[in-house]
């Protein structure tokens, strides 16, 4: 091979390093621990993959856990990242190529991308399509997700239906509907549904229901203050393994660093 010519493709390979981002040239969706999580329901897993890329500069990892905030997912594992410089548009077309090839947790963050305007305008059509597709291949979140865009555009019924579709799963529970509308992040803010939703997961024995209720009814927030049902529910959130302070400052901190474990 002759001198101009390797430095030629020398040249190139220089271009195609600094025209892909960083954490798009380990695009390998088999290879993605966090994608791989998140098909399988694992959200928690997902989280912490990402988490552990994201620090050792993978760009696109930091994408996916933005993204994942959307849900409530992750918060507190941003804090060390300054997310003005997010390289969106490229993690976002890594996104999609593993969501072309059948990656479920790769439609599921692609989905919610496009949905919210990460990396690209927001655009209902390709999130629709995109969380189709992974609720065909049986997602519990790719039917909330679907839930959330017939509520956005106007079908409460549709939604109310696609809801409870995607509550007939184990991945999805009563206390992840309530904290979408806890804390406006899916759904309009409603402290009043949030309740109906808390409650609900409450009569099923889930700690974290109870003990958000209980903080609710501690601090009148969509149900009548009551101090007598919030140490009620506060009981049996504890004997069910969720620890709190008797302020309540600690049931929904902990709650929401609990979100994450559930698809």
């Amino acid at each position: 091979m002759s001198r101009r010519r390797t430095a030629t493709l020398v040249a190139l390979a220089i271009l195609c390093d600094l025209f892909i981002a960083p954490g798009a040239r380990a695009a390998d969706c088999d290879g993605d621990r966090g994608l791989a999580a998140a098909s399988n329901g694992d959200y928690q897993g997902a989280l912490a993959a990402w988490a552990e890329s994201a620090a050792n500069h993978d760009d696109v990892a930091l994408v996916e856990l933005t993204v994942m905030r959307f849900w409530g997912m992750g918060d507190e594992l941003m804090e060390p990242y300054d997310l003005r410089s997010l390289p969106a548009r490229q993690a976002l077309s890594h996104l999609e190529r593993c969501a072309e090839r059948g990656n479920v947790g790769a439609q599921l963050v692609a989905g919610t991308a496009y949905l919210i305007g990460s990396g690209s305008p927001v655009n209902v059509d390709a999130a629709r399509d995109l969380f189709s597709r992974a609720a065909h291949e049986g997602s519990a979140l790719g039917t909330f997700g679907l839930a959330v865009i017939a509520e956005r555009t106007g079908d409460s019924n549709r939604a109310a239906v696609l809801v409870e579709e995607a509550l007939s799963s184990s991945a999805l529970d009563p206390y992840f509907v309530g904290y979408q509308y806890f804390r406006g992040l899916s759904f309009p803010k409603s402290y009043e549904r949030a309740a109906a939703w808390f409650r609900k997961g409450a009569e099923k024995n889930d700690p974290k229901s109870q003990g958000a209720l209980s903080y609710m009814y501690l601090l009148d927030l969509g149900v009548p203050r009551n101090q007598q049902e919030a140490e009620r529910l506060g009981d049996l959130a504890k004997r069910n393994g969720l620890e709190f302070r008797s302020d309540g400052q600690q049931v929904i901190t902990h709650v929401e660093g609990s979100n994450a474990s559930k698809k």
